[in-house]
């Protein structure tokens, strides 16, 4: 009968020879023998017709050559251990999913081996490649089975190491099309980087994936490039303050955080000094994870807005158990041909609640933020720097004084002489020298680009607020066609008052984390500055002292005071020599 297979061996009493009531051994197996009873054991060789399995290429090409079978391969149902052994490779598709067609077409790789079939139409396979079948396939009258290739749509991504220094390569990944799977691990090397993420853009405005993260791959053949994005690293349990583009200094220190809590941010002690001047030519915004923030608010899309923190602002940490975070100073270029001196603030409509932009004081060519806040009004967003250099006149500034041409020089010891008139009305200027301080908190690197300059009332008023004043005066030292808030617990517009209540607070004391957090957070800005006194910086770092144009005694004017837990919107005061920091308001 041909070339017959041995299915294995059986074993019977040599009187009864009956086959089919004996024990099968296959060839390799232990026969256990009795040494206690002398006999003799005939093993006699069983023999069966072998079944043919023919493996379908199902409608793909093998080697490139039209044809539907890719191999057969004799299969013995009651032996184990045969397999299906399909050889995927050089299997290129031509024609239609699952459908045989031999077009002399130009070959499409998408496509992976799911497995076999004996349905040539099936979806999924019911046998993998490779897989041992024992006694499992239904043969025809010929002894023959046609199992079919199940084929699958793939998509092939491709990493691109978009610019890293590193000479590794990464070889494509295929995954199947409509499922999900995890990225391969990267690895391509870029000096003084780590990999933040994967994109379908090569400036990362695509589709974002993480670094072994889940791909899901969409319906039929789309094949992906992902191109690194590169981000400097930050060590876990902490906060990495990055310059994003300004140049001193070119670090700030690093902020212990943990996991999931609450952390007061740190001030920003970045300049951005284009000009070579010594002036920042850009304003400071805030912090955001976006490196790309500043370009995002400035192009009026408000579905597009980042997340942007304020200085100062209480935020709650995500998971900083592996990596740390990294946030991004938030820098804002001037209106070009609008100083502070010639900006007219615009109505809700033009302007909408929430805009920042920058602007130049024309007085020593310092850059500042200023936002539209939830009050209506413009606001100056970063305190002011105005020092002993600059000229004042009623043309720039508003209403000085027509003694009040310039600051004095920073003093270091101020007079502190509570019924000495000299210390009241005489301006006091200190430059933030960090040298002379009390009661610093940790504040990283802080100096007058964290918290600008001090100045006592009688300078913050240019010459107006004098010992003896108990009113609301109405020129001060910001620039012409801006002014002071003003501090008495009023709902008058521009006023700090006004301000709270219009973020939602009472307009009065609140001792609340929450009520505070409201004047840090971003756009307000407002930040931890401290205040002068005497020969030092006290609080800083800890509390905000901000002059209004309100006197209410002979001696105290009305400011804004607030530190992490409390806030008192214009209804707190003090001494008018002590030296508190500047914000103005447009008119």
């Amino acid at each position: 009968n041909g070339q017959p297979n041995t299915q294995g061996y059986q074993v019977c009493p040599v009187d009864q020879q009956q086959p089919d009531q004996a024990r099968l051994f296959q060839p390799g197996d232990n026969f256990g023998i009795d040494q206690t009873v002398e006999n003799t054991q005939i093993l006699y060789a069983t023999w069966g017709a072998p079944a043919r399995v023919t493996f379908s290429s199902n409608g793909l090409i093998y080697n490139n050559t039209p044809g539907d079978t890719i191999n057969t391969v004799d299969y013995i149902p009651t032996y184990e251990g045969n397999k299906i052994t399909g050889q995927r490779q050089n299997i290129v598709y031509t024609g239609t999913y699952n459908t045989p067609a031999y077009e002399e077409t130009t070959p499409v790789t998408n496509y992976i081996l799911k497995g076999w079939s004996i349905d040539q139409n099936a979806i999924e396979a019911t046998y993998t490649d490779e897989q041992a079948i024992i006694n499992d396939l239904t043969l025809n009258a010929d002894n023959n089975i046609t199992l079919y290739a199940i084929w699958a749509y793939t998509t092939v991504i491709t990493f691109d190491k978009n610019g890293a220094d590193g000479t590794e390569t990464m070889n494509p990944q295929t995954i199947e099309a409509n499922t999900t799977a995890p990225l391969e691990q990267n690895t391509y090397t870029n000096t003084g980087y780590v990999l933040g993420s994967w994109n379908t853009a090569v400036d990362g405005t695509g589709d974002s994936y993480a670094n072994q993260g889940d791909f899901t791959t969409a319906a039929g053949s789309n094949n992906v490039t992902l191109f690194a994005q590169w981000t400097e690293p930050c060590d876990p349990n902490k906060i990495c303050y990055k310059s994003n583009g300004a140049d001193s200094p070119t670090t700030m220190s690093t902020q212990s955080a943990s996991s999931n809590r609450d952390v007061e941010l740190w001030a920003s002690n970045y300049k951005y000094d284009t000009n070579n001047d010594g002036r920042n030519d850009y304003g400071f915004a805030g912090w955001s994870e976006d490196k790309d923030a500043a370009t995002k608010l400035a192009d009026n899309d408000s579905t597009n807005n980042p997340v942007v923190y304020g200085p100062n602002q209480t935020i709650t940490t995500g998971d900083l158990s592996s990596a740390g975070v990294k946030l991004y100073a938030v820098w804002i270029a001037p209106e070009q041909n609008t100083s502070f001196q010639d900006f007219t603030c615009p109505n809700n409509t033009d302007m909408p609640i929430g805009t920042v932009i920058a602007l130049k004081d024309n007085r020593d060519n310092e850059v500042y933020t200023v936002a539209k806040l939830a009050d209506g009004n413009c606001w100056m967003t970063e305190n002011l720097r105005l020092d002993n250099n600059a000229t004042i006149n009623t043309t720039n500034t508003n209403s000085p004084i027509s003694t009040f041409t310039a600051l004095s020089p920073s003093s270091n010891s101020w007079c502190t002489s509570s019924i000495s008139e000299s210390c009241f009305n005489q301006s006091l200027l200190n430059t933030n020298n960090i040298a002379n301080t009390v009661s610093l908190m940790t504040t990283g690197d802080a100096n007058i680009y964290s918290y600008g300059n001090y100045y006592n009332w009688y300078s913050a008023t240019a010459g107006n607020g004098v010992l003896g004043t108990i009113s609301t005066v109405s020129g001060d030292l910001c620039p012409a066609g801006w002014r002071l808030p003003i501090g008495s617990q009023t709902t008058a517009n521009g006023s700090f008052s006004h301000l709270d209540t219009s973020m939602g607070g009472t307009g009065s004391g609140q001792s609340t984390t929450e009520a505070s957090n409201r004047w840090r957070s971003f756009p307000n800005n407002f930040v931890y500055s401290g205040y002068w006194f005497g020969s030092w910086v006290y609080d800083r770092g800890y509390s905000g002292s901000y002059w209004s144009s309100t006197a209410y005694s002979t001696g105290y004017a009305r400011s804004l005071n607030f530190r992490s837990n409390y806030v008192g919107p214009g209804t707190n005061g003090g001494i008018k020599y002590y030296g508190f920091s500047v914000r103005c308001v447009a008119k």
